[in-house]
C-alpha cells in the first residue's frame, strides 16, 4: 500500500458529508455509464481496492508548523490553513501506478472543491488541489481501461449527473476562496455592501456556505433566470479580481 492522503478543507463539516455523499453515488454512477457488469467483475479487484474515505473535524492540535511546506506557496497555505474546518482522510491507499480507478476516485473527489491542502504524509511537501492534480494525471486513469471493445463511443448520461448550476456555484466558491487567500475578499465584500443590485444579493447568499442551488436560489430572492443570469456575472466579475 501506498499509505494514506488528509484533504484540509474550508468547508462545514455538514456540507463536506453532503458534499462526499453526493461524489459517491456519483461515482457508481460513472462506474456503470462507462463499464458493463463484465468488465466490472474483470476490474473487481482493482475496484474493491479503491480506499476508504472518512469525514473528520480538524485535530485541535494541528499546527501549521506540523507540515513540509513549499517556501513559495508557504504565506498562502498558512492563511488557507487557518480557514480550514474539516478534512477528508483517505485510508490504505494503494499504489497509483497500480489501480487506475483509485486515480480516477481521486480526481472526481478532487473536483468536489474549490481548495484543499493536500497532506501525503511522511516528509512530502503539503500540496494545493492543483498541484495535486497535476500528479495525478501522470498516472492511467479508468478511462484507458475502458477500450473501444468494450465500450462503444457512445455518449451516456448519469441519472445523477452534476446541473450546469452546481458547477457554476463551485467555480464562485472557487474564485471566493483565491480572493480569501490573497487578501482580497475585505474590499470585495465592501464594494458589494454598498451595491443594491441582484449579483450583490446572489454574493450575499454565498456567505453562507451553502451549496445546494436550491437553497442558494431561496436565500436570493430572485427569479431563477435572474438567479442564473446573475450568478453567472458574478464568477466573471470575481474571476477579474482573483490573482
Amino acid at each position: 500500500m501506498a499509505g494514506s492522503l488528509i484533504f484540509y478543507s474550508d468547508g462545514a463539516l455538514k456540507n463536506l458529508e453532503k458534499r462526499v455523499k453526493l461524489f459517491q453515488d456519483g461515482f457508481e454512477d460513472l462506474l456503470n455509464d462507462t463499464f458493463s457488469e463484465e468488465e466490472q467483475v474483470k476490474f473487481e479487484n482493482l475496484i474493491e481496492g479503491i480506499a476508504a474515505i472518512s469525514i473528520q473535524p480538524m485535530i485541535s492540535e494541528l499546527s501549521f508548523e506540523d507540515f513540509y511546506v513549499p517556501e513559495v506557496t508557504a504565506e498562502p497555505m498558512a492563511t488557507f490553513f487557518q480557514t480550514c474546518q474539516s478534512s477528508i482522510v483517505v485510508e490504505n491507499l494503494p499504489f497509483l501506478n497500480d489501480n487506475p480507478f483509485q486515480v480516477s476516485y481521486l480526481l472526481e473527489l478532487l473536483n468536489l472543491f474549490p481548495e484543499v491542502l493536500v497532506d501525503r504524509g511522511g516528509v512530502n511537501e503539503l500540496l494545493f488541489r492543483k498541484d495535486y492534480e497535476q500528479e495525478l494525471r501522470k498516472y492511467k486513469n479508468m478511462d484507458s481501461l475502458a477500450t473501444q471493445e468494450y465500450v462503444p463511443k457512445v455518449e451516456v448520461k448519469s441519472k445523477k449527473q452534476f446541473d450546469p448550476i452546481e458547477y457554476l456555484i463551485r467555480d464562485v466558491y472557487g474564485e471566493l476562496t483565491r480572493l480569501r487567500v490573497s487578501g482580497k475578499l475585505p474590499e470585495v465584500e465592501d464594494y458589494m455592501a454598498l451595491q443594491a443590485d441582484k449579483m450583490s444579493r446572489v454574493f450575499g447568499a454565498f456567505r453562507s456556505d451553502v451549496t445546494d442551488p436550491s437553497d442558494l436560489l431561496k436565500l436570493t430572492g430572485l427569479n431563477p433566470k435572474d438567479f442564473d443570469d446573475n450568478l453567472e456575472r458574478l464568477k466573471f466579475y470575481l474571476r477579474k479580481l482573483s490573482p
